[in-house]
């Protein structure tokens, strides 16, 4: 089984990633960092498993740097680490030593003031893959050069890259 989801999504594909990660072969969050440990109620099995995390800088909802979570309407929804921090436990977990094979994606489209790179790791003995897609500038949202009303609140979207296939790859790609 795979799984894949964006914002309370996102989560969702996290939890499942902590609790139960040996019924998939591969998880996608989109625009959702691991909460903090105070906000955090998932039992954490500890098992490593193949994750792609996609996330934009600029992400006014679920901060890149961590912090607060939330649309700033009164409502708390707690606090989530930063990107790199959720990048780093799946790498940790998953053994993935290797140094990052990483590139840029062809800025297709200048307009969307916006640019993605890959960082690809792996781990040879057990095959278990992070993928983190970095999308400088972009926001809260699925990257994607077909989406075009996506809310101007939720910031940049992204028009270089097409997230759902680089999501079907990556779990087509997955032993």
């Amino acid at each position: 089984m795979f799984a894949t989801g964006i914002s309370n999504g996102g989560q969702m594909c996290t939890k499942l990633a902590l609790e139960i990660p040996q019924y998939f072969k591969g998880i996608a969050p989109i625009a959702a960092n691991m909460p903090v440990e105070t906000n955090n109620d998932c039992y954490q099995s500890k098992l490593p498993v193949s994750m792609l995390i996609m996330h934009g800088t600029a992400d006014p909802l679920n901060p890149y740097n961590g912090g607060k979570t939330g649309l700033n309407d009164g409502y708390d929804r707690g606090e989530a680490v930063s990107t790199t921090e959720s990048v780093n436990y799946w790498l940790k977990l998953d053994g993935c030593t290797n140094r990052a094979d990483s590139s840029m994606y062809p800025d297709v489209n200048k307009d969307d003031n916006s640019t993605a790179y890959n960082y690809t790791y792996s781990n040879p003995q057990t095959g278990k893959k992070v993928v983190f897609i970095k999308i400088v500038n972009g926001g809260h949202n699925i990257p994607n050069p077909g989406f075009n009303f996506w809310p101007k609140m939720l910031g940049n979207v992204n028009k270089d890259i097409d997230s759902p296939q680089i999501i079907i790859d990556f779990f087509e790609g997955l032993k």
